[in-house]
C-alpha cells in the first residue's frame, strides 16, 4: 500500500496541493499555502495509506484518486466547514470574552415641515370731511383825486359765500398673497450598549472562552476528518 509519504512526494514534484484545490472560502488559505499545510499533513499521517488502492495502479494514479476523494469530502461537508470557518475568523473587535451583552441601535431619518400662510385681498377706504363757514368778501376799486394823495371809492363790490362742506374719499386695494415656509432637517444617532448583565461574571465568560478555543484548530480538525474517512494504518 502506498503511503501518505509517497503521495506527498508526487504532489510536491508536480507542485500540486495534495488535499485538492477545492474552491471555498474556508479552504482558500490552504490552497494559497499548501506547501506548508501539506508538510503538516505528511508529518501527522506519513505512515498512513489511502484505503482505496488497486493492484497495478501507479503512484501518480493513487495520488490523483486520493486528491479527488479529498475534494469530494470537502464538497460533502461544505456547510459544516463553512460555519466552523466563521468561528475561526471571528472579528476580535466584535467578539468579547468579558461581556455577555451587546446591542447596537441605529436610526437615520429626515424630518420636514411645510407651513403656508395665505392672505386674502382687501380694499381699505379713507374718507375725510372739510367744512368751511360763512364768509363775506368785499372788493373795492378806488381812484386818486386831483392834487390829493387819497383814494376815493370808485366801485365797491360785496360778495358773501355761504357755509360749505367738502368730502374727500380715497380707496386702497391690496391683492392676495401666499407665503410658504419649508423647514427640514436630518436626524442620525447610534446607540451602543455593552457590558455584563450579571448572568455570568467576567471570569465565567473567560473560562468558557478558554475551554472553547483551547482544542480548536480549524485545519487540524479538517485534516483529522479526512484521515478518518480516507486513510488506514
Amino acid at each position: 500500500m502506498r503511503t501518505v509519504e509517497e503521495m506527498f512526494s508526487i504532489a510536491t514534484d508536480n507542485n500540486k496541493p495534495l488535499l485538492s484545490e477545492y474552491p471555498a472560502s474556508f479552504w482558500a488559505d490552504y490552497v494559497a499555502n499548501h506547501k506548508h499545510y501539506d508538510l503538516l499533513f505528511r508529518r501527522l499521517y506519513r505512515s498512513f495509506s489511502y484505503f482505496m488502492q488497486d493492484e497495478g495502479e501507479t503512484l501518480a494514479d493513487i495520488t490523483d484518486n486520493f486528491t479527488q476523494d479529498v475534494y469530494n469530502h470537502l464538497l460533502l461537508n461544505d456547510k459544516k466547514y463553512a460555519e466552523l470557518y466563521r468561528v475561526n475568523v471571528v472579528n476580535d473587535e466584535e467578539y468579547s470574552f468579558l461581556n455577555n451583552y451587546d446591542m447596537l441601535e441605529t436610526m437615520a431619518r429626515t424630518t420636514g415641515n411645510d407651513t403656508t400662510f395665505k392672505t386674502s385681498g382687501r380694499t381699505d377706504k379713507t374718507t375725510g370731511d372739510s367744512t368751511q363757514g360763512i364768509q363775506t368778501n368785499t372788493s373795492k376799486t378806488g381812484i386818486e383825486g386831483f392834487n390829493s394823495s387819497d383814494f376815493s371809492d370808485s366801485e365797491k363790490t360785496d360778495e358773501t359765500i355761504g357755509q360749505r362742506k367738502d368730502t374727500n374719499t380715497q380707496d386702497y386695494t391690496t391683492g392676495s398673497e401666499t407665503n410658504t415656509t419649508n423647514e427640514s432637517g436630518k436626524e442620525d444617532y447610534t446607540l451602543t450598549r455593552k457590558g455584563n448583565i450579571g448572568v455570568q461574571t467576567s471570569t465565567d465568560i473567560m473560562r468558557t472562552h478558554y475551554q472553547f478555543w483551547r482544542p480548536f484548530e480549524f485545519y487540524s480538525f479538517i485534516f483529522g476528518e479526512i484521515a478518518k474517512e480516507l486513510l488506514i494504518v
